[in-house]
């Protein structure tokens, strides 16, 4: 069939207005997806925040039901009597080898010491080593070895920290420097750890559980870089953390 001289074939026509409306149409269906998503990222960080906030009251709970309200009796004697609840300000232990076993080391404070470098093993269960010098130093336990400890302002450069059982639960690291550190934590050993505003650039967490890391808390956000290693599936950017370049 052919068509009459003069006359074009005809496609898709649409008038200005029509073109209009349609352009309305897809931007409402855009702007309805993009609100949609951004309320799905709004509500999953308010329930990572409720979460968090959760997890810091039952926390805070813990370590002061734990944490020693009177001196200990006078009966106790020997080693246990003269290491649990320690009190160490400003020590340089740089290097040395200390083995807490038997809760020796339990409720004990070392603020502000030197302890690059030490080997710590054994039951440190809520003990404090806020602003102290833990670079380099190899953390190890299992049970509760390190449960409920402080770690605030802590620099822990290049440390390893190693266990199993509870041994890091509910500890606090808020503000510590983590960079290059590697942590082996087995099972739920690194379960509702605070982690506000502290710096994992470099640190290997590649062996922790991932839903270990997803329960770990915070205000500020800890920080991390290309170098980070994750346990797989874990996502630091659905967590809240934030990124260094």
């Amino acid at each position: 069939m052919t068509m009459p001289e003069g006359e074009q074939p005809r496609g898709f026509r649409f008038s200005i207005r029509e073109l209009l409306l349609l352009t309305l149409l897809i931007a409402a269906a855009l702007g309805w997806r993009h609100s949609s998503e951004r309320s799905a990222r709004q509500l999953r960080d308010l329930q990572r925040r409720i979460m968090h906030a959760h997890t810091a009251i039952l926390s805070d709970k813990m370590r002061e039901n734990t944490l020693p309200k009177n001196k200990q009796p006078a009966s106790r004697k020997g080693l246990d009597q003269k290491f649990s609840d320690l009190t160490l300000d400003g020590v340089n232990l740089q290097g040395v080898s200390i083995n807490g076993d038997d809760q020796l080391f339990q409720r004990a404070t070392l603020v502000n010491c030197n302890l690059s470098g030490t080997t710590l093993a054994g039951s440190f269960q809520c003990a404090r080593f806020d602003g102290s010098n833990l670079a380099g130093a190899k953390l190890r336990g299992g049970g509760s070895s390190f449960q409920l400890s402080s770690f605030a302002d802590v620099d822990l450069i290049g440390a390893t920290l190693q266990g199993g059982g509870s041994s890091f639960q509910g500890s606090s690291f808020a503000g510590a420097d983590l960079t290059d550190a590697t942590i082996i934590c087995s099972g739920t050993s690194f379960q509702a750890v605070k982690v506000d505003g502290a710096n994992f650039q470099g640190a290997d967490l590649s062996r922790l559980d991932h839903g270990s890391l997803e329960s770990c808390y915070f205000q500020e956000p800890p920080t991390y870089d290309e170098r980070t290693r994750f346990p797989v599936d874990f996502d630091p950017v659905e967590a809240g953390w934030k990124r260094k370049e």
